[in-house]
This record gives structure tokens, C-alpha cells and sequence, in this order.
């Protein structure tokens, strides 16, 4: 099995736990709320949510293909979600790794770093509220609903090469 996990010392823990408390501090705050940049403005920059919430917890977002907060050891990923009566449901499945099929065919799993960058992820999901009769979805209006951290399993790693893999294969079939 393939482990290519960083080595979590005290003060990555330490620096993850103060992150996590910090995020937590958002949990039923609009997106509007702690939108200091006016990056919602860009309605053509799907990734605004997440670059709002990445600036709050004080980093300037960018194309660093590592962590985004490498002294707690994680990736931050947000990602929305539908109340459905009691519960809630993911809106879409949540992105780890764009493979660059030009660049990455020749790439194996244990080579790409996705598992030294998403190893393990600083999750933060809102609750995305749909547009009402034709009124434009306000992004805004999203509240946070709370933040966590997870881990890959071994399953997971699993999973995650055995379909890395398969795109691997249909990339050089092609």
C-alpha cells in the first residue's frame, strides 16, 4: 500500500487544531458575512465560496499545487450542500485533483502528490440555496455550515488509485 502521507508532528496538529477552531468560528455566518475582498463579485470565478473562506483563514489564494496550509498538514476543500427535510445531501461530488491529460498520463499514482496534498482535508460545506423563480442565485446568501477535518482511509487510497489508474489507461488509449 501506497503511504505518502506527511509525518503529523505536534505542531502541524497544533496549528490544525487552531485553523479548525478558527473556520468553526464562520458556522452559521453567510458567505456575504465574512466576504472581506468583494471576491463575490466574480461571478465568472467558480471557486469564489472557497477563496472567500481560504482568505479568511489568512491566506492569499494562488496555484500552488501543494497544500493550501502546509504548516497544519491539510488541503481546505468547500463544498455545498442541500437540505433535504432533516438531513443534508452534497450538492455535486467535490473535486481532489484535476489530471492534466497532456501532462499526467505518464504519471503515476504514487507520483502525482495527490495523496501528499489531500491526504488529509480541511472541509468547510455551506448550504446552497437555489435560485427562486428565476431570481439569480445569490452566493451571498449561503450559510456556513460547518467545518471538519478527514482523513483518507486506506479504502479511500484504494479506491482513489484504482480510478486514477483506469483514467491512466483510457488517457493512453486514446
Amino acid at each position: 500500500m501506497i503511504n505518502r502521507r506527511p509525518l503529523e508532528t505536534p505542531q502541524i496538529l497544533a496549528n490544525r487544531a487552531s485553523l479548525l477552531t478558527k473556520v468553526k468560528e464562520i458556522n452559521g455566518k453567510t458567505i456575504r458575512e465574512i466576504d472581506t475582498t468583494g471576491r463575490l463579485s466574480n461571478s465568472k470565478d467558480k471557486g469564489r465560496i472557497g477563496q472567500v473562506i481560504q482568505v479568511y483563514l489568512g491566506k492569499d489564494p494562488d496555484n500552488d499545487p501543494g497544500e493550501d496550509f502546509p504548516e497544519a498538514g491539510v488541503e481546505l476543500k468547500v463544498t455545498g450542500l442541500i437540505a433535504n427535510q432533516k438531513s443534508y445531501r452534497a450538492k455535486e461530488r467535490l473535486i481532489l485533483h484535476m489530471i492534466d491529460y497532456v501532462k499526467d498520463h505518464g504519471i503515476s499514482f504514487d507520483q502525482s502528490g495527490l495523496l501528499s496534498k489531500c491526504g488529509t482535508m480541511l472541509i468547510t460545506t455551506y448550504q446552497y440555496l437555489p435560485a427562486i423563480n428565476g431570481v439569480k442565485t445569490d452566493y451571498g446568501s449561503f450559510p456556513v455550515v460547518d467545518s471538519f477535518v478527514y482523513k483518507l482511509s486506506d479504502k479511500d487510497v484504494e479506491v482513489m488509485k484504482n480510478d486514477y489508474d483506469t483514467i491512466l489507461e483510457k488517457i493512453k488509449a486514446l
